[in-house]
């Protein structure tokens, strides 16, 4: 059984992602994937992609194609990382993606809508839950904030139920939402066990 692999180059994340290195580069250079293990420091300096970098580098390419800006990508990505850090707390050892490649991982999805970002939890153990994030036209109303900044508070869980039937009455209601299944990106990466 060979090691488990725990560094990617930029060459070999492209590879193993079947993307061309510039899209890969579009999204380092727009801060929107920071490399966890090296940055490049100058000429002839490599970045260092981790397992975690990869399965960015897959959110943020399903986004891209359907034209969501890099900040935004940026923003949604930096959030993740804080609930990743807030479900630590409760899962001792949970990392992504590694926590959630087992066919009995814990189904995590990021979801838009309404305006605002949210995170739905799904366990083998109790209620679905739900994690509130910023609304997006507060990660709009500052293009140079650093995606640390712009991730918001991710931490009012709640539990998932019925809606408030007055909820549904507000001007401006919007009806569609985008998702992405954090989980199945995950699985999907062919990067071992």
């Amino acid at each position: 059984m060979s090691p488990l692999r725990k560094e990617w180059t930029m060459t070999g994340a492209a590879r193993l992602l079947g993307q061309p290195q510039h899209r890969l580069i579009y999204l380092c250079e727009k801060g929107v994937v920071q490399p966890d293990l090296r940055r490049a420091d100058g000429r002839g300096s490599s970045r260092g992609f981790s397992r975690r970098n990869l399965l960015e580098f897959s959110v943020a390419l399903d986004l891209r194609r359907l034209q969501i800006p890099a900040q935004l990508i940026g923003a949604l990505l930096g959030a993740l990382r804080e609930l990743e850090a807030h479900l630590e707390a409760e899962f001792p050892s949970f990392s992504i993606p590694d926590s959630l490649r087992s066919s009995t991982a814990p189904d995590l999805r990021l979801v838009i809508g309404d305006g605002r970002l949210y995170f739905t939890l799904v366990t083998g153990e109790g209620e679905p839950r739900l994690f509130r994030g910023s609304t997006l036209s507060e990660i709009g109303a500052r293009p140079e904030a650093r995606r640390q900044e712009l991730a918001g508070d991710v931490w009012s869980a709640e539990p998932i139920g019925p809606h408030e039937p007055s909820s549904h009455a507000g001007m401006g209601r919007s009806y569609t939402t985008l998702e992405v299944r954090i989980t199945h990106l995950a699985r999907d990466l062919p990067i071992g066990t």
